[in-house]
């Protein structure tokens, strides 16, 4: 019995050396780090994505009627591309008239500058037989003072061709504004206009709207707390909010804004006014798949 207790005594001492090594072995639990990350975050803000440059609304500079439309809804464009023609038979009109007072101005300059090349010829010859005491040199004052009048009608006659010239370029203009051209390129995101639609340029509806073909970019509102955390250059994650399963999207900090202002984003989509916040604008590393208007959560870190 002697025998077995002092057996028994001897593995419980075994086993608590056992125990007390494993503990001192124990290292303390690393920082908390961010799910699928190496690294931890520095801030975290709300952001929405949008396009560069904001959408283009595409509105005439002229009141009409639209009698063409070769776009449609969701259509990609070229840069000059033509998206829509309002009539133009009153600026054709006009346009045709320019021109023909361009060509009577023009025909008339060509008329009062015939006389001058000749008047301009007796005139000299009448000077210089008056110097010689062989004319009067009262003709050839009179020569002279021709040679001013004629040069002053040549004048009048070609400011009068300058005149009409701009008239017809401006007629051109007018014309020209009749045919509304994509600005740049990108896709028609909304028509508002059917043939025939009554376009006013002032205080009208866009006709459509362009999303210009450029990478979207970010805008997060940095709470005030948060703003000397983050600079330019700064690497994030951004998390879409409706689709908070798919992987965060790369992105970096372009640039970070100078003035605060009351927070334009909330969970319950209300503007917060008591909210002061800096935007911060944030490149995507690689241009994603994602739509124009999408609420994201930004993840700052190093």
């Amino acid at each position: 019995m002697m025998n077995a207790h002092r057996h028994i005594c001897s593995l419980l001492t075994l086993s608590a050396c056992i125990g007390l090594t494993a503990c001192s072995d124990d290292k303390p639990a690393a920082a908390p780090k961010a799910a699928g990350n190496d690294h931890a975050y520095v801030a975290i803000a709300r952001g929405k994505i949008e396009a560069q440059g904001g959408l283009v609304a595409i509105q005439p500079a002229q009141d009409g009627r639209v009698v063409r439309l070769p776009v449609s809804e969701g259509q990609q464009v070229a840069s000059g591309a033509v998206l829509a023609e309002l009539d133009s038979r009153n600026e054709q009109i006009e346009l045709s008239e320019s021109e023909a007072r361009l060509r009577q101005a023009q025909a008339q300059a060509q008329a009062a500058n015939l006389p001058l090349s000749g008047a301009r010829d007796l005139a000299q010859r009448l000077h210089q037989a008056a110097e010689a005491g062989a004319s009067d040199v009262q003709r050839a004052d009179e020569a002279n003072q021709r040679v001013q009048q004629l040069q002053a009608a040549a004048t009048i006659s070609g400011n009068d061709v300058a005149i009409a010239r701009e008239r017809v370029e401006a007629a051109k203009q007018r014309l020209a504004a009749r045919t509304l051209h994509a600005p740049q390129a990108g896709t028609i995101i909304m028509l508002d206009a059917t043939i025939g639609t009554q376009t006013l340029a002032q205080g009208g509806k866009p006709l459509m709207t362009l999303l210009p073909a450029r990478p979207p970019q970010i805008r997060a509102e940095l709470n005030e707390s948060f703003v000397s955390q983050v600079k330019p250059g700064m690497h994030a994650d951004i998390s879409i909010e409706a689709d908070p399963q798919r992987k965060p999207l790369r992105a970096r900090v372009v640039r970070i804004g100078q003035v605060f202002a009351n927070s334009r984003l909330s969970d319950d989509g209300n503007p917060r006014s008591n909210l002061r916040v800096v935007d911060c604008v944030l490149a995507f590393d690689e241009v994603p798949d994602v739509r124009i208007g999408q609420n994201v959560r930004v993840s700052f870190h190093e």
